[in-house]
């Protein structure tokens, strides 16, 4: 829901706000100020509880997740969501131990996820259970038939490369 609101085309879709009346802030209220008619607006032109799609960035896409037990990022969870309207993404993180990435790009039916873990910590890696996926080149076992729809493990401190179909 989140990306068509971005993606939308005409009011009330973000872009019709960033390219038709030339915002540089998320507006309170993007009917009622025309900046061509008026010369100034009704509401705030800077409402920062409409700017929660930088923590879906974060948490979503690049699946950067701070866990309740460790907090700080000691251990975090790696989930991302692979939406079929992005080719790629790019997410950077830095903690108090150092910088968590998250990088996916999609190779036709291949996601290609490069993520670091910083020093001193570790990430539990979450992904739906496709066809396959490997972990710095080696195939991660599936749970048996009938159980998790979902693939877990963990991974150290370091850069890994992951590959899911």
């Amino acid at each position: 829901m989140i990306l068509s609101v971005l993606l939308a085309k005409g009011y009330p879709g973000l872009q019709y706000m960033i390219h038709e009346l030339v915002a540089t802030t998320l507006w309170e209220d993007r009917a009622n100020f025309k900046p061509k008619e008026m010369p100034f607006p009704v509401r705030s032109l800077s409402h920062p509880f409409h700017c929660g799609f930088d923590a879906w960035f974060y948490m979503g896409l690049g699946g950067i997740q701070p866990t309740v037990e460790y907090p700080g990022f000691k251990r975090f969870n790696l989930r991302p969501v692979f939406v079929k309207q992005l080719n790629w993404v790019k997410v950077d993180y830095e903690c108090d131990y150092g910088m968590i990435r998250s990088h996916w790009k999609r190779s036709g039916e291949t996601i290609e996820w490069r993520v670091t873990v910083p020093p001193n910590t570790s990430a539990t890696v979450q992904l739906p259970a496709l066809n396959s996926v490997r972990l710095n080149g080696r195939v991660v076992p599936r749970a048996k038939a009938g159980a998790s729809k979902v693939v877990t493990f963990t991974i150290k401190a370091e850069a890994h490369f992951i590959e899911t179909r």
